[in-house]
């Protein structure tokens, strides 16, 4: 692939509504960058908030994001509140199975349109 062997990381949005808009790219391009050694670091694991106002699942939505091949991920919080909700996800998380991520997927699914996924478009 073009350019990798010149990043040393890189920046991607990678959060279960990302699946749904582009299904393969977990899949395929993920695993092909780590092979390279180069460094996933993770976004919009929530959706920019979106999520959270739209009724998602944000425990197993973060343990979707743990479950990638990614070094870090960067997740936006609002509050201390939201701080100690985000490290006690972290602390319950245990992996997912591939059935767990499809049934998140297809809960998820419909929650949010395209357009509020504003980076897809």
């Amino acid at each position: 692939m073009w350019g990798l062997n010149w990043f040393e990381s890189v920046l991607f949005p990678l959060g279960i509504t990302d699946r749904l808009f582009e299904p393969n790219f977990y899949r395929d391009f993920l695993p092909e960058m780590k092979q390279k050694g180069v460094s996933i670091v993770a976004m919009k694991v929530y959706a920019m908030g979106r999520l959270a106002t739209e009724g998602g699942d944000l425990e197993r939505s973060l343990h979707y994001t743990m479950s990638l091949p990614i070094s870090t991920m960067i997740i936006g919080m609002d509050s201390v509140d939201r701080v100690d909700e985000n490290v006690s996800y972290v602390h319950s998380f245990a992996g997912m199975s591939d059935e767990e991520i499809i049934d998140l997927q297809n809960r998820t699914d419909g929650k949010l349109q395209r357009r509020q996924i504003w980076w897809k478009n």
